[in-house]
C-alpha cells in the first residue's frame, strides 16, 4: 500500500509541475531593456552563466571600455553581491563560438552611472569580452552589453572569488644608529634582521618570532660607513650572509 501510494504521489507532483501550479525555481535575472527595469527586475546574487535575450533596449552610457564609440542599443542586469568579491564577467565561453560583444559594468543609481569597468575585446584573436572588478557586499552594480558589434543572443558567464582579507602591520620603533641598509637575515633564522652601518659599528637589530627586535652591535674597526652601497651574501659559505659595503662609488 505504501508503494502504491508514494508512485500515485509522484505522478501526482509531475502533472503539477507540468500544468505549472507548482512553480520550478529560477535563478538570476533575465535582461532588461534598461536601467530602470533592471533596477526593479530580480537581481544577480551569484555566480552563473546568464542569457542576453537579443540586444534591442537602451544604449549604455557612459561608454565604459577603451573603445569609446557609442552604440543604439543595450541589454541591462542588476548585480549585488552578497560578499566582497573579485567578479569576473566574460562571454569567452565555447557557446558563443567568438561571438563579437562589448561589456560595460556601473556603479551608482540610474541617471548618475559611473563606470567601474569595460571591455570590448579581450586577448589576442578573441572579440569576446571579459572584465574583472572588485564588490562590496550588498551594493549595486548594472552591467549592460550594446549593439555595437552585436545584436544577436548569446550567454555570459559570472564568476565570484572571494577578497582575502588585508595584511595588517604594526609600527615598530628601533634602535638603529648609523644608516639603515638592509633587511638581512643574518643568524639563519628564516627572519630578516635590520642592518645598520656606522663608520666603525654595525648594528643588528635581530627580528624574533613574535615581531620584536633585539640589538647587538659590534665593533668593526672600519674607518667608512655604508654611504654608498651595500651588498649581503654568504661569501665564505659557511651558511651565514656576510656583508660588504662602502662609500664613494663602493
Amino acid at each position: 500500500m505504501l508503494l502504491i501510494n508514494q508512485y500515485i504521489m509522484r505522478k501526482v507532483l509531475l502533472i503539477l509541475f507540468a500544468i505549472g501550479i507548482i512553480p520550478i525555481a529560477s535563478f538570476g535575472q533575465t535582461s532588461s531593456d534598461s536601467c530602470a527595469d533592471a533596477s526593479t527586475a530580480t537581481p544577480i546574487t551569484a555566480a552563473g552563466v546568464f542569457t542576453v535575450t537579443g540586444i534591442n533596449g537602451d544604449a549604455p552610457n557612459p561608454i565604459c571600455p577603451d573603445n569609446s564609440n557609442a552604440a543604439s542599443n543595450g541589454e541591462w542586469y542588476r548585480y549585488i553581491p552578497t560578499d566582497d568579491y573579485f567578479v569576473t564577467v566574460t562571454s569567452n565561453i565555447p557557446a558563443n563560438n567568438n561571438m563579437d560583444t562589448r561589456v560595460h559594468v556601473y556603479s551608482g543609481s540610474c541617471g548618475s552611472l559611473s563606470c567601474h569597468a569595460g571591455n570590448d575585446d579581450f586577448g589576442s584573436g578573441s572579440f569576446t569580452s571579459t572584465v574583472t572588478f572588485q564588490v562590496q557586499s550588498g551594493e549595486t552594480y548594472y552591467i549592460a552589453w550594446d549593439n555595437y558589434w552585436n545584436a544577436t543572443t548569446f550567454d555570459f558567464e559570472l564568476s565570484e572569488t572571494i577578497v582575502a582579507p588585508l595584511v595588517s602591520f604594526t609600527s615598530t620603533s628601533i634602535s638603529a644608529p648609523g644608516t639603515d641598509r638592509g633587511a638581512v637575515d643574518m643568524n639563519g633564522d628564516f627572519l630578516d634582521d635590520i642592518v645598520s652601518i656606522s663608520a666603525s659599528t654595525l648594528t643588528i637589530n635581530h627580528q624574533q618570532s613574535d615581531g620584536s627586535f633585539i640589538k647587538t652591535s659590534y665593533s668593526t674597526g672600519g674607518t667608512y660607513s655604508a654611504s654608498w652601497s651595500m651588498a649581503a651574501g654568504d661569501y665564505d659559505r659557511n651558511g651565514y650572509n656576510d656583508l660588504v659595503y662602502g662609500n664613494s662609488s663602493g
